[in-house]
């Protein structure tokens, strides 16, 4: 070409390339994750809640089993007492020729009934007391003192810690929904990529320059619609059942109550 002047071209060439991208969408993402590992662990907690309940209940169970037995003990006592009064009475009646032997003969055999039913309570007691000293890890017999509580005033309405799981298993599935939306979110990101090197994207130039991309942005659509729509509806039926499972607790407790 007339008037220009090329310069000759070096005959090595040279490249490094490097790429630096970063999500838009992905930290909404890993905050569903993060809310849901959160939620998962207060509902294991509550888990672990209902347990600890439904084992201080038994062990209350026992606990007032023993009290009602030696309630019953006291009163097989008191029945003997009266039981050995009235034939001392009746003997010296048969001894003074107003009554019969056979009286005698029927208080003696509802004497041996109390005895019985004293010894009957008395391995019942045994048993509470064995399973009550497995459970609080401290030695029960029969000399332990069982005393009665003071009567306490009870809240009203129902806090039972199954429903505190309830909301937290709640809780889970309206975050389990929440990252299921994000994840069929639009993906968008920003990215960079560019090098250094020679010759660059001006084929005429012979000097070392960076060479950087045109459209540092990208997005797509990922399309799970169809799914996510299935899952979706499993969890709605879950979450169903949930309250239901809830309703029901509510109403065989309160009847339960009343």
């Amino acid at each position: 070409m007339p008037n220009v002047n090329i310069q000759q071209l070096s005959k090595d060439q040279y490249r490094i390339y490097g790429e630096i991208s970063q999500s838009l969408t992905d930290p909404l993402i890993i905050k569903q994750q993060k809310d849901l590992i959160t939620a998962n662990s207060a509902a294991e907690t509550e888990k672990l809640e209902v347990e600890l309940y439904k084992l201080k209940e038994r062990i209350n169970q026992l606990y007032f089993g023993i009290l009602l037995i030696d309630a019953q003990i006291q009163q097989t006592e008191l029945l003997k007492k009266d039981i050995r009064s009235g034939i001392s009475k009746i003997e010296a009646a048969i001894t003074n020729g107003t009554s019969l032997k056979t009286n005698s003969d029927i208080l003696n055999a509802e004497l041996l009934k109390a005895e019985q039913r004293n010894i009957e309570l008395k391995a019942n007691r045994k048993g509470y007391a064995d399973m009550l000293s497995v459970f609080i890890n401290r030695p029960v017999n029969e000399a332990t003192n069982f005393t009665t509580p003071a009567i306490q005033v009870l809240p009203s309405g129902i806090t039972r810690p199954e429903l505190k799981l309830f909301d937290a298993q709640k809780r889970n599935f309206n975050i389990q929904n929440n990252l299921l939306l994000a994840k069929n979110l639009p993906k968008l990101s920003l990215f960079f990529q560019g090098g250094y090197g020679r010759p660059t994207l001006n084929a005429l130039s012979n000097d070392l320059e960076l060479i950087t991309l045109e459209e540092p942005a990208s997005a797509g659509i990922f399309q799970g619609f169809i799914h996510t729509t299935k899952k979706k509806k499993l969890q709605n039926i879950s979450q169903n059942l949930l309250d239901i499972q809830k309703e029901t607790f509510l109403f065989n407790t309160s009847n339960r109550a009343c």
